[in-house]
């Protein structure tokens, strides 16, 4: 699978479909502003915390304790091997300006770590408060976000699921006192 996307030198547009190129070639109505090129699709999920004032996770601490409760191989388990794998790296090759030397084996913390996790929630001031996982209501996001919950948990962190549809996710998402993991 592969992300087709349009550069210009400034713009990266990767929201574009098959049914999208004409407007690019030679007589459409963006020909010869840019180029369409092509990049491997990583189909990855991101784990996105809430930096705002308005969310724990604005402080490092307790962002660094969610990811070190984590574990990137229970994930890919989890969810089944055939379509999901444990990413690696801090770089993607579907990033528009990728470059294959921010690729360094072996730096990418992606297993769990408990006694780390603690650490950083005391560091954090941590004391119960619930992280609200918010996900786009499908299948498989509710599986993440459940695992999500689970490796929490298991690090002493508090946190409950919440699921919104399609059509309201953005909204709810640019209310900050509505989430702290999207």
């Amino acid at each position: 699978m592969s992300t087709i996307a349009f550069e210009n030198g400034d713009t990266v547009n990767v929201s574009l479909s098959a049914d999208t190129l004409p407007l690019f070639e030679e007589g459409g109505e963006f020909a010869g502003l840019g180029q369409i090129v092509c990049y491997p699709d990583t189909v990855s999920t991101t784990i996105l915390p809430n930096m705002s004032s308005d969310s724990i996770m604005s402080d490092i601490n307790m962002r660094l304790a969610v990811y070190n409760a984590l574990d990137g191989e229970a994930f890919a388990d989890a969810l089944g091997r055939d379509l999901w794998y444990p990413v690696s790296t801090d770089a993607a090759n579907s990033i528009a300006d990728f470059d294959s030397s921010y690729v360094i084996p072996g730096t990418y913390q992606g297993a769990a770590n408990v006694e780390a996790a603690k650490s950083y929630l005391q560091a954090a001031g941590y004391n119960n408060q619930k992280l609200k996982i918010m996900y786009e209501g499908n299948k498989d996001k509710e599986v993440i976000a459940q695992i999500i919950n689970a490796y929490l948990d298991a690090a002493g962190i508090q946190s409950e699921i919440v699921a919104w549809d399609h059509d309201l996710i953005r909204a709810h998402a640019s209310n900050t006192n509505e989430w702290d993991i999207f």
